[in-house]
């Protein structure tokens, strides 16, 4: 509701009735969202994830027992899942939340009845996430979807109900971290980013981004109590080495081998060695014919 002064609140409300009259008895507070951290991933082992995660499943939260009726409530979850309205990228960014039916941890009949986006099938961990939950109705635990993508998901329970009616619907809003530890974060112009990368940023926040020719290797520390710390950022020297993965071009820096001939490899990746150069096994850049030769071919090692 809208004050006299202009201030837009949310109220809960409750009738009550005494010597035959009715009152409506109401405690409304600002309807100010917190301001997320940033720059922040998506990552646990970031400080800021946790805060910026809590904070969008509360957003989403406030936004569900707002809707009136179902059509306000199916244009609220098609928002969260879509990353739209209030849930655009410039507020939610990587953060992917999602809405689930309380008892199944399914998508809700209605986002199906209506042809909706459902959100992603939890294979594994439904369980552990229910009992972290638990009594104070919001908790985190690591899930494994149908795509066998691992995460830790936040999740919140949400009794909603529709205006004018006192047939309750609960809902599970979740948001999902990546277990994989993000990069460290920098400020333009200073130190702060380790040997062979760069902070992202020429004018502020930015995150440390690895040189040309280097690849990043993080891997995951967990504590005694089961979260995930974040550990140093290494930028691997991969120049003339091809560490393209067996099942797709990404550079992988556990599968590292010598360029072959007849390839350069600038950063972690296989290029075909072009006419009038020829590239023997090994090298970053192809190098150029000798004197009074010429290659027409691509792919030539000598």
């Amino acid at each position: 509701y809208t004050t006299a002064s202009g201030e837009t609140r949310l109220a809960f409300t409750m009738k009550i009735r005494r010597t035959q009259r009715d009152y409506y008895l109401l405690v409304g507070t600002p309807q100010v969202y917190p301001a997320l951290m940033s720059p922040c991933t998506s990552s646990y082992s970031e400080d800021c994830s946790n805060y910026n995660a809590e904070a969008i499943v509360g957003k989403a939260a406030a936004k569900l027992l707002l809707a009136m009726d179902e059509t306000a409530l199916l244009k609220v979850i098609a928002d969260l899942e879509g990353g739209l309205g209030d849930f655009s990228e410039s507020y939610a960014g990587d953060f992917a939340v999602h809405v689930y039916d309380v008892n199944t941890w399914e998508c809700l009949s209605a986002v199906e009845a209506a042809g909706g986006t459902c959100p992603p099938t939890i294979s594994e961990g439904t369980d552990a996430l229910t009992s972290a939950v638990g009594l104070d109705a919001n908790g985190w635990s690591e899930v494994t979807y149908e795509d066998s993508s691992v995460a830790m998901v936040f999740a919140l329970r949400v009794s909603w109900t529709a205006w004018n009616s006192y047939d309750a619907q609960d809902l599970y809003v979740t948001v999902a971290l990546s277990t994989t530890p993000g990069r460290p974060r920098c400020v333009a112009s200073s130190a702060a980013c380790p040997e062979h990368s760069t902070c992202s940023s020429s004018t502020g926040d930015g995150i440390c981004e690895c040189d040309v020719g280097y690849a990043l290797n993080l891997s995951t520390a967990t504590d005694t109590c089961g979260g995930l710390t974040p550990t140093e950022m290494v930028c691997v020297d991969v120049r003339g080495e091809d560490c393209t993965s067996t099942d797709d071009s990404t550079v992988d820096i556990d599968n590292c081998n010598d360029c072959a001939a007849g390839y350069f490899c600038p950063s972690g990746q296989p290029f075909v060695c072009p006419e009038g150069q020829y590239c023997p096994a090994g090298v970053s850049s192809p190098k150029p014919c000798l004197p009074g030769t010429f290659s027409s071919s691509t792919t030539q090692s000598e």
